[in-house]
């Protein structure tokens, strides 16, 4: 008898798009930037982030969670260490344990058991989600209460929600000293910041009750002013009447206590919502009874002052795993702020117990990323005649100074070959796209318009129209795009153009279809010729394709072509975060479009996808470049979903692969010692690299390109499937 094992799904988070084709994320594609290895590049980009510590893996040694307000994205990050230095390596497959969420997260282990739990945003207040990982189930959070609102007693005789406002970021910590994790938040009318103590200790000796009750209304005898983020010591809003007209409204903070002076009691970091600093309280008061005494409007002014556009949060984790924790800064803002450069990291240099706080970087992470600021748009297209195809990405823009603009196009140059394509920057503004008159988000798109044998552009801005370039290089050199025409004959989609050229009725020439803002699809048919094109529009709705949804009714849809063995099909990318694939086109443009699959469903929802498809390594399989409005890229290969069948055994979870990132031998850990067990590796493709047998649980590999691999172990009749990465 034999069980069918889909190896794919266990390897990495897999997206079926037929019963034969298939997607698996890959970063295993090289990318340069300025003669440095992108470490991080097809993670996707950042913009407005918090971080965290949780365990991954399972290994008792602290990974990185980060949370990306653009798009609600989560981005897990094994450690490592490399002769003895603290690494990181983007790990997307856990994405899928996390449960989706909006606005905030902070991760903090409230019961005590070693697992972290998830403090998040839900409507009006917080969400708290016990970890109930382990290693044979893998990462797991359900709500830690019957609600999943937690709730606070105001000193009467119902409870109500803990209220932390959408846009606000409160302080789960030990405010007290106590042993169980308190809130901090800003009062729902007013400028106080409330204090509410987990009465977990107090009732049971345990910290694991989520039971609270308001203990200060005015926790550090301050307030934060309701016009600006000035704050007034040893005052309150005691002299404002409770719900009163001029009683001042919270207008949005985030909230960050740590002892920064070493004198046990939690001292306060304020970022607030209009503006770039942060504002350090000191807190001379004690750990019951908070006093803050004196205010740093320039914090750290002993460094480098934080300057960061705009509405500045706080995230305390130990990047280097040295001990202390490190600060790290990023803004809190949905949008409006700082899109590149926009995470901070200082690294503590002094003690735990005794910060100091030493800036290290403007571009965390980010700067080992492919990160073109707000929105990436990507397409992939030969523009130097080499037959290979290169990266394009045109971007929403760039926050500098309360205003985005700067929208350009990005080139990476495919430097591999046809099998094995690598990417090395060109540009970041090619062909100086963003001196140019044009609004932001510019969306590229490219064809031959002119019949003379290179790759003309099309580009479309947010106010609907589109552009024609010429390209004056020729079919042999380096593209140089011209524009020739601006605002093609009128052509006004209303919102964020979305060009796509491609022969859709066959006739010789290439047809323009543009996606918008509301999700979908128009298409304008070439009744001009291969040298001289004439759109003309024949609907606004190809193929009834929608991709607006009743909670976001604006879509956003970006579409790209692929030629499929004759038969066309289309990618479409919408704002809820899905991408469909569209068959049933040939001779069937004034028709609905078959809706064959949501690519991303359950996987990976990126804010605003934008995918650019076609095959980068000739294996017969369509590739994805999926651009988000994170201003990132991340890539798919396609691959066969054949399954494997393999003999059906008990399965076990005892045995350990070491070291693992492996350089190309590893062993094998708690084996029988009377017996010899079988090995089978495996990479992506579903194909079986290795065979043999692990004397002493000794396994010396082959020479297999860097990747993933899923390792099979067998010894009698257990069986365990790790997965293995290969550094090459």
């Amino acid at each position: 008898m034999t069980k069918r094992l889909f190896l794919f799904f266990l390897l990495i988070p897999f997206i079926s798009i037929s019963q034969s084709v298939g997607f698996v994320y890959s970063d295993t594609v090289h990318i340069e930037a300025q003669g440095d290895t992108l470490e991080y590049g097809w993670a996707g980009g950042l913009n407005f982030t918090q971080w965290s510590h949780i365990d991954l893996n399972f290994d008792n040694v602290r990974d990185l969670i980060v949370f990306d307000k653009s798009g609600n994205r989560f981005l897990p990050f094994e450690s490592y260490s490399e002769n003895g230095v603290t690494k990181y390596r983007y790990a997307p497959k856990h994405i899928p344990a996390f449960p989706e969420i909006m606005n905030w997260v902070l991760f903090r282990d409230y019961n005590n058991d070693g697992k972290i739990d998830m403090w998040a945003h839900t409507n009006a207040g917080i969400a708290v989600y016990k970890n109930e990982s382990t290693l044979a189930g893998g990462l797991k959070f359900t709500y830690a209460l019957n609600t999943p609102q937690l709730f606070t007693n105001y000193g009467t005789a119902v409870d109500v929600n803990l209220y932390v406002a959408s846009t606000d970021i409160p302080a789960v910590e030990d405010i007290d000293g106590d042993g169980d994790l308190d809130v901090l938040t800003f009062s729902i009318l007013g400028t106080n910041v409330e204090y509410h103590k987990c009465m977990s200790m107090e009732l049971y000796g345990h910290s694991d009750s989520l039971v609270y009750q308001l203990g200060d209304d005015c926790w550090g005898l301050f307030k934060e002013s309701f016009v600006s983020n000035t704050v007034y010591l040893d005052t309150c809003d005691a002299n404002f009447a409770p719900g009163g007209a001029n009683r001042p409204r919270h207008a949005g903070s985030a909230i960050a206590v740590r002892d920064l002076t070493g004198n046990g009691s939690m001292d306060c970091l304020l970022g607030d919502i209009t503006f770039n600093n942060l504002n350090f309280l000191t807190n001379t008061g004690t750990p019951q009874d908070a006093h803050m005494t004196d205010q740093d409007n320039a914090f750290p002014s002993y460094d480098v002052p934080l300057d960061l556009e705009l509405f500045p949060g706080v995230f305390w984790v130990d990047l280097d795993l040295d001990g202390d924790r490190d600060m790290v800064v990023s803004p809190n803002a949905g949008s409006g702020a700082k899109n590149l450069e926009s995470v901070w990291y200082y690294e503590n240099i002094g003690t735990e117990a005794l910060p100091n706080f030493n800036f290290k970087s403007e571009s965390l992470f980010q700067d080992e990323m492919i990160d073109v600021g707000e929105g990436a748009y990507p397409k992939l297209v030969d523009l130097n005649g080499d037959n290979l195809l290169d990266l394009v990405i045109g971007n929403y823009g760039i926050m500098e100074n309360g205003t985005i603009s700067d929208s350009r196009l990005a080139l990476f140059i495919n430097t591999g070959t046809a099998t094995r394509p690598e990417y090395n920057l060109q540009s970041y503004d090619f062909s100086g796209i963003s001196a140019l008159p044009f609004p932001v988000s510019l969306i590229p798109s490219f064809g031959d318009l002119d019949n003379d044998g290179d790759q003309d552009m099309i580009l479309g801005d947010g106010n609907g129209n589109i552009h024609y370039f010429n390209n004056t290089a020729g079919p042999a050199g380096l593209a140089n795009f011209v524009l020739a025409e601006a605002n093609i004959d009128g052509i006004d989609v209303g919102n964020s153009a979305a060009p796509e050229l491609a022969d859709l009725d066959r006739d010789g020439d290439l047809d323009l279809l543009i996606g918008h803002s509301t999700g979908r699809v128009k298409y304008y048919e070439n009744i001009g010729n291969a040298s001289a094109y004439d759109f003309s529009l024949v609907t606004d709705t190809l193929g009834g394709i929608d991709m607006s949804s009743p909670f976001y009714f604006l879509g956003f849809a970006t579409p790209t072509a692929i030629d499929q063995n004759g038969s066309w099909e289309l990618y479409v990318g919408g704002a809820p975060g899905n991408v469909h694939r569209f068959t049933q086109i040939e001779n069937n443009l004034t028709g609905t479009f078959l809706n064959v699959d949501t690519l991303l469903n359950g996987v990976q929802r990126v804010g605003r996808p934008a995918p650019a498809v076609n095959d980068l390594n000739n294996d017969g399989y369509a590739d994805l470049v999926l651009g988000n409005y994170s201003g990132g890229v991340q890539l798919y290969m396609g691959i066969d979903s054949m399954d494997i069948s393999v003999p059906e055994i008990v399965e076990v979870n005892e045995w350990v692969v070491y070291p693992n990132p492996s350089k190309g031998s590893f062993s094998i850990g708690n084996l029988t010692p009377e017996s010899v067990a079988n090995v089978l590796v495996i990479d992506v493709h579903g194909r079986v690299v290795y065979e043999g047998d692990a004397p002493e649980g000794q396994v010396v590999l082959p020479a297999l390109p860097g990747g993933f691999y899923l390792v099979q172990i067998v010894q009698e009749n257990k069986r365990e499937i790790h997965r293995l990465i290969l550094q090459r």
